[in-house]
């Protein structure tokens, strides 16, 4: 799925979109071109707001992965002490796939830079 940010070009950080933006690490992804396009248009006669002079538009590619299954009727009456267990083997869950991610990658890496004699 594409989605589009704006991203300060000196601070690498991204805009939370809105009629006075503000820049953060993790900032708003618009999920088209035209949403983005409606942002930008806000301005028109609002130069005053104008927050985007040193910024470009970014266009990224999330990649969706299965991480976790729940039946819906269980988040329904999940207690906190539940949400609290799940919230924790989510987060496990989520930092074995990126040591897998990024194993993988380190093995690409290895095989593409390795000098062969």
């Amino acid at each position: 799925m594409k989605v589009y940010k704006i991203r300060c070009k000196e601070t690498g950080l991204f805009s939370t979109g809105g009629v006075y933006p503000r820049f953060t690490s993790r900032g708003k992804a618009w999920t088209g071109m035209g949403a983005l396009k409606n942002h930008i248009n806000q301005f028109k006669g609002r130069e005053s707001n104008w927050r985007y002079d040193n910024c470009e538009v970014i266009e990224m590619v999330l990649v969706e992965t299965e991480l976790n299954k729940y039946d819906p009727k269980d988040l329904l009456n999940m207690g906190r002490e539940a949400e609290k267990r799940r919230k924790e083997e989510s987060a496990r869950k989520y930092e074995e796939w990126r040591e897998r991610e990024e194993r993988a990658r380190l093995k690409e890496l290895k095989e593409k830079y390795e000098v062969q004699d």
